[in-house]
């Protein structure tokens, strides 16, 4: 019995060791492909902890629509024709595919910054057909006095899920974040290891086909077709959750009296009319943005048939120069207004 207790230990401890000089090994990289995987929540984090240098300040929320340079970034062309007589500041708050959960859980944070104004995007081609869905880690941003209303909000279908939101906690807890990114990483490698292809298991490739950048002009217009008659066109109830997060979001800024614009981004509206039945009442009707944001206190500026089909550069409503400066020049007596400036001055 003895010889039995030996060997069982002798075993524990090995296999102690060589986990140890196996984490040992692995640490760094883990570290590093966990840190890769929450890219996107380094990013907007060092954004909105990035001081406040000059007034009006407007914090722009969006997904990669709004990215870039000024040459395709309207809030960036906003801010230079502003320039002149404006000092203002578009603190532009963006990762690919962000979403009004994304823009729930952001809020808190925004506000933090006392803006003079928050723009969001809504981008309809996120609210029906294929879209990029992102993690909901950035709810760890979320301050941790907004954390009770989304936990209720958390309990009704949609939401971001009561775990999700608590374990995302732990990223906050000095010396637990690098240990949760290495394990971030270690799952991933495990993941996307070659033996699931030994074993007849194709392995996990990390966002391959979700986002394709530089597709020619035919390409976005037979997406954005599909996507319409594939469900980008089908109603979106005024009772959804996802018109309740909505609603939801535009109310924490009105609430701190704190002016909301929501925009609605354009889509080529030209192409759907030609291929595919789009009527713009009938947009509006399956799309009931504008009764959502005012009835919660914001602006909603709709812009959906705002640009003509050659101001998209891809299959993904990004626009080019173009179409970013004739969303500037549409946007820029809006913020004038709302930043209770006279136009010139």
């Amino acid at each position: 019995m003895k010889r039995v207790w030996i060997v069982t230990l002798s075993c524990g401890l090995t296999l102690l060791v060589a986990a140890s000089v196996a984490i040992g090994w692995y640490w760094q990289g883990g570290v590093a492909a966990g840190r890769h995987a929450y890219r996107d929540l380094l990013e907007v984090r060092e954004t909105l902890e990035r001081p406040v240098t000059r007034r009006p300040v407007v914090v722009w929320l969006g997904d990669s629509t709004i990215m870039g340079k000024a040459k395709v970034s309207y809030p960036r062309r906003l801010e230079e024709r502003l320039r002149g007589t404006l000092d203002v500041e578009n603190r532009i708050v963006a990762t690919g595919g962000l979403h009004f959960e994304s823009y729930f859980c952001l809020m808190g944070a925004v506000l933090t910054l006392k803006p003079d104004a928050v723009v969001v995007i809504a981008n309809p081609t996120q609210f029906r057909g294929p879209a990029i869905r992102p993690s909901s880690h950035l709810c760890a941003l979320m301050p941790r006095d907004h954390l009770p209303g989304a936990m209720w909000r958390a309990l009704r279908p949609g939401g971001v899920p009561l775990s999700t939101l608590l374990s995302l906690r732990l990223l906050g807890v000095p010396g637990v974040r690098d240990p949760l990114f290495f394990l971030t990483g270690l799952r991933r490698a495990i993941q996307s290891a070659l033996v699931w292809d030994w074993l007849g298991t194709k392995a996990t490739e990390e966002g391959k086909g979700l986002l394709v950048w530089g597709g020619d002009r035919g390409d976005a217009r037979l997406a954005i077709v599909d996507s319409w008659r594939n469900g980008l066109g089908s109603q979106v109830r005024a009772d959804e959750p996802v018109m309740e997060t909505v609603r939801a979001t535009v109310r924490m800024a009105a609430r701190r009296g704190v002016p909301i614009i929501v925009i609605g981004h354009p889509v080529p509206y030209d192409r759907l009319r030609a291929e595919a039945a789009y009527d713009p009442a009938d947009f509006r009707r399956r799309f009931p943005f504008r009764e959502a944001v005012e009835q919660a206190g914001g602006l909603f500026v709709d812009l959906h048939d705002a640009v003509a089909e050659s101001g998209f550069r891809d299959r993904w409503v990004h626009l080019n120069a173009q179409g970013t400066e004739r969303m500037a020049t549409l946007l820029e007596p809006v913020m004038r207004r709302v930043l209770a400036r006279p136009e010139g001055g």
